[in-house]
């Protein structure tokens, strides 16, 4: 045997310290296991959420194999308590959007992790058919609140806005001329 054995710990990543070893020991009981402290490596998951436009988006719940997390004002996110070489599949949600990557997003944390998310918001249509005493009205201006501006009905007195932001309330109103009596 040699006057001196070393054995080296070593995993990508991670800080080994031993304690109470001197370096220069001629100690030759291989029995004798000096105290070891491992330091995983730290890591981080997180990311930020934006609409179509780069705005932030805040309140987009964020879930991470069960453990949730919300998005700040400025559409920022961060799971705390994260380790190296924990798996990750994390997945964006907010009632009236759908987000891309669409799903989840997976891997194995071995560096800082950064997972971000594009929502668009969705739209909708409101449509509907004016008629007076069951026979449908053409030429009927249509007018919707808010940005919805004004349109007119067809032949079969179908009106129709699209692209009508989620979560959002309008009044419908018809007027037109040609008629006196809508009663």
């Amino acid at each position: 045997f040699p006057s001196h054995e070393r054995v080296s710990l070593s995993k990508t990543g991670y800080t080994f310290t031993t304690f109470g070893v001197d370096p220069d020991c001629n100690d030759r009981d291989l029995g004798t296991i000096n105290p070891v402290s491992v330091t995983p490596p730290s890591v981080s998951l997180s990311g930020r959420v934006t609409d179509q436009n780069g705005n932030p988006l805040a309140d987009v719940r964020i879930t991470n194999f069960g453990l949730t997390v919300f998005t700040n004002i400025e559409g920022f996110y961060s799971f705390s308590g994260v380790r190296y070489g924990d798996s990750y599949s994390v997945f964006a949600e907010k009632s009236g959007y759908s987000f891309s990557p669409s799903g989840s997003t997976s891997g194995t944390l071995l560096t800082d992790t950064v997972v971000n998310f594009f929502g668009t918001q969705e739209t909708y249509s409101i449509s509907g058919t004016v008629t007076f005493n069951g026979a449908p009205l053409s030429g009927v201006s249509v007018t919707g609140t808010g940005s919805l501006g004004t349109v007119v009905t067809n032949s079969w007195g179908f009106y129709s806005f699209s692209g009508v932001a989620y979560g959002t309330s309008h009044t419908i109103t018809p007027s037109t001329t040609a008629y006196r009596d809508w009663e």
